[in-house]
């Protein structure tokens, strides 16, 4: 199972531990994408959710439901769903979504009806109330951009090119980038950007080219996170690419093939790794190779950091 699932299915467990014996059943609400661009995380998401019913449909002798709609990658969708599993279904707790600009529409209706949401992505800081009714699952991403961007800085890198979606995904990794590089020497060459809908990135693969960064960094998920890779190989790009766990799927590395080969993401609490494809069959493989050393961030900074942040 999805370790951010496990992670979401055990927090709402404990929090109903709590419960008195005899206690009415808890409906669980997931919003998730089984359709669209994002399906490539989605779907595990919905997988995870089924097989972990299949292993614990019950905490202390309350009955676990899961009502599950597809938001078909789309916030609107996605804030309809969660509406509907509220005020029809009457669930107790949201859980989603696939991505993170589907997140912050159903936060909002989290907050305003007072239902408990599950963040299974990173969300960024949300200032007053807006996130008083949710709790993220994954880590944040300036904490894994900064183990990225000491990576970049151990390889001597003096120019970094970035390269994300056009959404709030994006724009998390963007600022968590130009706080992290900037301190660190490195000057940000490029910001392009591109939509999760989008087919092809050629455009913005020509002027990183023409800008000659030594490293890239990217900002997508799933598989149009493997987009920028393609493009960028076709180019005849040389430099290192970095991405961050978003990233971190069997479609990505379906999709992108040869051109994600050797693509370096953080993954984990504390570990960097190498995340290889194998494309000389057809059957692609992946392998994940951890590095040695822990990111330099300390355990006890990662404990303190914002509760937020896989999937993006």
């Amino acid at each position: 199972m999805n370790n951010s699932l496990r992670l979401a299915l055990a927090a709402t467990f404990a929090s109903l531990l709590a419960l008195p014996a005899g206690a009415a059943d808890i409906t669980v609400g997931l919003v998730t994408s089984m359709t669209g661009p994002g399906a490539s995380i989605g779907i595990p998401y919905s997988k995870g959710t089924a097989a972990g019913q299949v292993y614990r449909d019950d905490v202390n002798g309350i009955k676990l439901k899961v009502e599950q709609l597809d938001d078909t990658s789309d916030p609107s969708i996605g804030t309809r769903d969660a509406r509907k599993l509220i005020e029809q279904d009457n669930v107790d707790v949201l859980m989603g979504a696939g991505n993170t600009p589907i997140t912050l529409a159903i936060v909002a209706v989290s907050r305003e009806q007072k239902v408990p949401l599950i963040a299974l992505v990173p969300t960024g800081n949300l200032p007053g109330d807006s996130g008083s009714w949710m709790i993220s699952i994954p880590q944040p991403a300036p904490l894994m951009v900064a183990a990225v961007v000491e990576r970049m800085k151990a390889t001597g890198a003096k120019t970094v090119g970035y390269i994300g979606y056009n959404d709030a995904w994006g724009d998390l990794v963007y600022d968590a980038l130009k706080k992290t590089a900037e301190p660190a020497g490195m000057q940000i060459v490029t910001n392009e950007r591109y939509a999760r809908a989008d087919t092809s990135v050629t455009a913005q693969a020509l002027r990183i080219v023409a800008a000659a960064p030594e490293v890239v960094m990217t900002g997508g998920s799933g598989t149009p996170g493997a987009l920028p890779f393609i493009a960028l190989t076709e180019r005849g790009y040389k430099g290192q690419i970095y991405g961050t766990h978003a990233l971190i799927n069997p479609d990505f590395v379906r999709v992108g093939g040869a051109a994600v080969e050797g693509v370096i993401c953080p993954t984990g609490s504390w570990w960097r790794a190498s995340f290889r494809s194998r494309t000389r069959s057809a059957r692609s493989r992946s392998t994940t190779r951890p590095r040695i050393r822990r990111p330099t961030t300390s355990r006890r900074a990662a404990r303190s950091a914002p509760t937020r942040s896989m999937a993006g």
